[in-house]
This record gives structure tokens, C-alpha cells and sequence, in this order.
């Protein structure tokens, strides 16, 4: 079998058409590129936004570690109260009872 040549492609008669052609083509050429720019770009934003996102998550632990220490310091505070203040009762009941 004999292959047959492909025949050349004919440029269009019509010099506005051709016109039309190369500038949709362009077109073309230039939202890919920029289609490429807004791709990356927001891959980018979302790396931001995700170191962002992990900062806050961080500092949101750090703080409530912190409030953990502080709520724990302020029970061992306030049980330390309570026992000095019961014994001073204490005491104060002991005198009152001598004193009678």
C-alpha cells in the first residue's frame, strides 16, 4: 500500500481571518500563562495559610498549657488558704472555749 502524502495546509484566503487566527491563538497562549500564574500562586496562599493555621493551632496549645499551670497553681493556692484559714478557726474556737 502506498501511504499518500498529507496534503499542506492551506493558508486561510481571507487576510482577516488569518488575522483572527493568530490573535486567537495568542489569546490562548496568554490565559495559559496566566492560568499557570493564578495556579501557583494560590498553591502558594495555601502553604501560607497553612503555616498560619498551624501557628495559631500552636499558640492556641502554648496557651492552654499555660492556663493548665495557672489553674493548678491557683487550686494549690486556695487549698493552702482554706487549711490556714480552718486552723486559725481552729484556734480562735480553742481560745474562745479556754477563755469561758
Amino acid at each position: 500500500m502506498v501511504k499518500k502524502k498529507a496534503a499542506p495546509k492551506k493558508a486561510p484566503a481571507n487576510p482577516v481571518l488569518s488575522h483572527l487566527q493568530s490573535n486567537l491563538k495568542e489569546l490562548q497562549v496568554d490565559a495559559q500563562a496566566v492560568l499557570s500564574r493564578v495556579r501557583k500562586e494560590a498553591v502558594r496562599l495555601s502553604h501560607e495559610q497553612k503555616r498560619a493555621l498551624d501557628r495559631v493551632v500552636s499558640d492556641a496549645k502554648q496557651l492552654r498549657a499555660d492556663l493548665e499551670k495557672l489553674v493548678k497553681q491557683t487550686t494549690t493556692d486556695l487549698e493552702a488558704r482554706a487549711k490556714r484559714f480552718l486552723s486559725s478557726l481552729e484556734k480562735d474556737a480553742k481560745h474562745m472555749w479556754r477563755s469561758k
